[in-house]
């Protein structure tokens, strides 16, 4: 019988030996591999592996391989295809069951049946009677498959055109516009170190502060990353499984009915853990965009890529001041810039094309417009100690309490001075940071863990609900 490496195919060379493909140690061990984990695998091998997959003289079976991971391959972060195969191991698949649907990636509960029978069947040990899966547990598998593609690709093109925007802006203010304010004959040297000074402290504090609002973690309330036995002996997963599992009762639960960092609060969307759904410390909601909880959970903003909760909160409402200063800033001071640009009569003896200019007043005046607007309202809801989320519940909660004759208190309202002292960690005579970090672009942790958050005084006989926003929750009459 002739082998299969010699049989004739169509766009297969006669000869091929599909044992010389070899791509390392890794695949030995594994017993199945999901495409994810097989791109990562050849893009460790490194550059020169994948340019020698790709010369003319190697096997069709090699490129064709590379090929086909390069473009079914979903492109996650070694940590997110690490997580996706715990999460889904977690729900009592079998290995090639896990690697079926991460690569297959069925869009509804009928499709998964037919591709993957077995799914219907949990995995048991050997003796024990089987465990049939219902579709809501099916569809909790499809919800993992569907959290891995995060929130899509948009986001890094969004972060991209932003940097773009501020390096062409930064770099047409500093030769067209900050010459004619601040390097003139005329001048001062007292003038012109000024403009220095304000103007790179400025750019420098509004990147700096972007950059970390998009690289700080935003904070979730489960250490996700860590193996089910890992996470099984964790303390925190211990108290919190613990708490998750309290009665909700009926009603409205005063908040010394149930802890007040928990109230017993479950997430219905995220990946569960050993079977059970993960807690939801007080202040976390779901985003639906990038299916995750996070801590204090403001919105989510794809200029980030990310979301604005507890752990970046901070850098994106200094971001915003500083660059509602730089907009402010660039919209005055260019203004004499711009009417050159108007005047063709003259030579335009700058590098940066006259529509650059333009661009960079218009740009500053409409996105300066808003943002200062959006800065104010984010420090408003600050001094109220509230999020976007919490400030539109509890418009709710104080309506319902006028038509009861009732009064409504936001429980994290310690009054504006104390709120603001909360939100920027400070001062240091609290154990905290000196009041002048604010004015300065350094890294600055929060001030609470994100799980538990001082509250005001008498708040035990304050009346809370749930969070009205959260999906999963039902509409209230």
């Amino acid at each position: 019988m002739t082998s299969l490496a010699h049989r004739r195919r169509i766009g297969v060379e006669e000869g091929e030996d599909v044992a010389q493909l070899k791509l390392g140690k890794e695949f030995e061990k594994a017993s199945c591999l999901m495409i994810n984990e097989v791109k990562m695998l050849i893009d460790n091998q490194g550059e020169d592996a994948k340019r020698v997959s790709r010369e003319p003289g190697q096997l069709n079976v090699t490129k064709k391989m590379w090929e086909y991971v390069e473009r079914f391959s979903p492109g996650l972060e070694p940590s997110d295809i690490a997580r996706l195969r715990s999460a889904l191991l977690r729900e009592s698949l079998a290995d090639f069951e896990a690697c079926s649907l991460a690569n297959l990636r069925p869009k509804t509960v009928e499709e998964a049946k037919a591709i993957l029978p077995s799914i219907q069947r949990e995995a048991v040990r050997d003796g024990e009677p089987p465990v049939q899966r219902d579709d809501d547990g099916i569809q909790a598998i499809l919800d993992l498959l569907e959290d891995a593609r995060g929130p899509g690709r948009a986001g890094p093109l969004f972060v991209a055109l932003a940097a773009i925007l501020i390096s062409i802006c930064a770099f047409t203010f500093f030769e067209v516009v900050f010459p004619r304010i601040f390097w003139q004959p005329e001048h001062s040297a007292l003038r012109s170190s000024f403009g220095i000074f304000w103007c790179c402290y400025i750019v420098y504090a509004f990147c700096f502060h972007y950059w970390m609002a998009i690289k700080s973690p935003p904070g979730q309330p489960s250490d996700f990353h860590l193996s089910a036995p890992d996470i099984a002996r964790h303390p925190r997963y211990k108290l919190i499984n613990a708490l998750a599992g309290l009665p909700r009762g009926s009603g409205r639960p005063k908040s010394e009915d149930t802890p007040a960092s928990m109230n017993g609060r479950t997430c219905k969307k995220c990946p569960r853990v050993d079977g059970k759904e993960p807690a939801k410390p007080e202040r976390t909601h779901h985003c639906s965009i990038c299916r995750k909880c996070f801590l204090k959970y403001d919105h989510h903003c794809p200029w980030l890529n990310s979301c604005v909760a507890h752990g970046n909160e901070r850098y994106f409402v200094l971001f915003m001041v500083y660059l509602s200063i730089a907009c402010i800033c660039v919209v005055s001071w260019g203004l004499p810039s711009l009417l050159a640009t108007l005047d063709h009569s003259k030579r335009w003896p700058y590098r940066s094309p006259r529509v650059a200019t333009v661009l960079l007043w218009v740009l500053c005046a409409a996105i300066g417009a808003a943002l200062i607007v959006m800065s104010l309202w984010q420090l408003w809801l600050v001094m109220r100690g509230e999020t976007s989320v919490e400030a539109s519940d509890n418009e709710w909660y104080h309506q319902r309490a006028k038509e009861t004759g009732t009064i409504y208190y936001n429980v994290y309202d310690l009054g504006r001075v104390h709120n603001l002292q909360e939100f920027f960690n400070v001062p240091s005579s609290q154990g905290r940071y000196p009041y002048w970090t604010v004015l300065l672009p350094i890294a600055v942790p929060p001030a609470t863990d994100g799980r538990n958050f001082k509250k005001r005084a008498g708040w035990r006989d304050i009346t809370v609900d749930e969070e009205l926003t959260d999906e999963e929750l039902s509409d209230h009459a």
